[in-house]
């Protein structure tokens, strides 16, 4: 039994619970421990604050609020720390902050972190540096920013909106908690690396607000662990100025990944795998540009890696003729190809790629399970362009596939149509033109089978799907101006209606007009 100011108070120090509590407390009211001792009134006024806020009674230690797990007992155990924090000053802004932030979920957030409810810049009682009067200068202005508030930081130096500091609080709250001095030191050696020169500032504070919120736990990792990541990418090539601006710019969570886990390991299984296929310095230089492409290769593990190599081994040769034949001639692989000209592909999922490879399949008349000594066709469609598996099924493949069955350029459901037409943007370029071509050809009439051989080869194909908007228009010889008009009109509603949809069932072109 404790007695603070008259009040009996209800403490069992020899309870298990309270001995983190019982150190500090011994601590922080020893004179010989410390110069600042805990006094009576400072204690006292801690405990009115919390049974204020968490509704607890101390002196029968029994809870008001019967849907909470928390009351003021559970904080002080949890954070005797909180003893020497100013209630208005300090506890009660980050309460508020805290219970504006989650609302009615409050009291649970508490309970799974209380040290929050002392930590610093969490709330609003971060504060400004003091500029003397006699130092009102255009440098006031930069000194401005130098917050002790971390969230007022991260919004004034590093561009981070209302909507993304918001985010970050409720999924990240402990990047509030993180001292100016360790925020300030990452913040610079990061601007170090990137920096190209002062007209850059803005756009390179930028850069690096996009990558705390890629990985805002960055924050967190000591200077020492992001300076060896940036070693490392530097021995890959990336020197710091553009080419590692550009690298973290195109993969801010980058600076995120495990060096012994992720960047070292998957790197290693990169340069093995070129090093089949060339030389030592063709291979760094390839590993180098494969990384420039799609750095977020270094995400996979070497097994992952290792998977799709095997999967698309087995895909280019159905026999041991064919995988002879790889082992003869690396360079010519589906696997390399596929990881020089769209290495993103690696980064779906094995289950995705297999599911595109059968629809390919079966559209381009080929069954991959069949062993053939000849390169599988498919695997020929997909070396020729690699980018076709990027695409998705669903949104791209299927869709893509509707348009040339309707409309006659495949006959049966199959084809022999080449990876790039299918993955010419269907709202983009295929439907506008298509229909444009059906509402100015004169020859074309209410009876006309929109199918047939006559119309389709007025309209090539190469011309339909590969060529841009100004030969399209000059090989047809149609106004560019026009067309362009049409388009501009045409897009928003092949995309945000059902026109596309009911011109797949019954193949009328679509009307504008009908659309105002």
């Amino acid at each position: 039994m404790e007695r603070y100011n008259g009040t009996e108070v209800c403490i069992d120090f020899n309870d298990e619970e309270w001995r983190k509590a019982k150190r500090y407390i011994y601590y922080a009211t020893s004179t010989s421990s410390t110069k600042h001792p805990l006094s009576v009134e400072q204690v006292v006024a801690v405990l009115d604050f919390l049974d204020e806020t968490f509704g607890a009674n101390r002196v029968n230690h029994q809870y008001q609020n019967k849907n909470t797990d928390i009351d003021s007992v559970f904080i002080l155990k949890s954070v005797p720390r909180i003893l020497r924090k100013d209630p208005e000053r300090f506890i009660k802004p980050t309460v508020n902050f805290l219970k504006e932030l989650y609302g009615p979920m409050f009291s649970q957030f508490v309970q799974r972190r209380p040290d929050l409810v002392i930590a610093s810049g969490v709330g609003y009682n971060g504060r400004k540096k003091a500029i003397p009067p006699d130092h009102q200068t255009l440098v006031q202005v930069e000194e401005c920013f130098l917050e002790t508030n971390v969230e007022v930081y991260l919004e004034k130096n590093l561009c981070l909106s209302s909507a993304e500091l918001s985010t970050l609080k409720k999924k990240h709250p402990s990047l509030f908690e993180i001292s100016m001095k360790k925020l300030h030191g990452t913040v610079d050696y990061l601007r170090s690396v990137i920096r190209m020169g002062s007209e850059e500032y803005c756009q390179d504070d930028a850069i690096i607000g996009k990558i705390i919120k890629a990985n805002p736990n960055i924050l967190n990792l000591s200077l020492e662990n992001i300076q060896a990541k940036i070693m490392f990418l530097s021995d890959l090539g990336f020197d710091a100025g553009e080419n590692m601006r550009a690298l973290l710019k195109k993969y801010p969570g980058i600076l995120g990944l495990s060096l012994d886990r992720n960047l070292r390991p998957t790197t290693t299984a990169l340069l093995e795998y070129y090093t089949k296929a060339m030389d030592d310095e063709s291979s760094r230089k390839f590993v180098k540009k494969t990384i420039a492409l799609h750095p977020q290769l270094l995400a996979l593990s070497p097994a992952n890696f290792a998977a799709k190599i095997s999967y698309f081994d087995k895909l280019d040769c159905g026999d041991s003729l064919g995988i002879d034949m790889i082992i003869r001639h690396p360079k010519s692989s589906l696997a390399l190809k596929l990881l020089m000209a769209a290495p993103s592909v690696y980064s779906l999922s094995l289950e995705n790629i297999q599911e595109k490879v059968s629809y390919l399949s079966g559209l381009w008349s080929t069954d991959v399970s069949r062993p053939t000594v000849d390169r599988p066709v498919e695997a020929k469609q997909i070396s020729d362009f690699p980018a076709v598996l990027t695409l998705s099924l669903e949104g791209n493949l299927q869709p893509t596939i509707a348009f040339y069955n309707r409309t006659g350029y495949i006959q049966d459901g199959r084809t022999t149509l080449p990876g790039r037409y299918l993955a010419s943007s269907l709202y983009n370029r295929l439907l506008p033109r298509w229909n444009y071509f059906l509402k100015f050809d004169q020859k074309i009439d209410e009876d006309t089978e929109y199918r047939s051989q006559e119309v389709t080869g007025r309209l090539p194909l190469h011309i339909l799907a590969g060529a841009s908007d100004q030969i399209f228009c000059k090989r047809m010889k149609y106004s560019y101006e026009d067309y362009m008009k049409f388009k501009k009109e045409a897009v928003p509603i092949l995309k945000f209606s059902s026109q596309f949809d009911t011109w797949i069932s019954t193949g009328r072109p679509i009307d504008l007009d009908d659309n105002d």
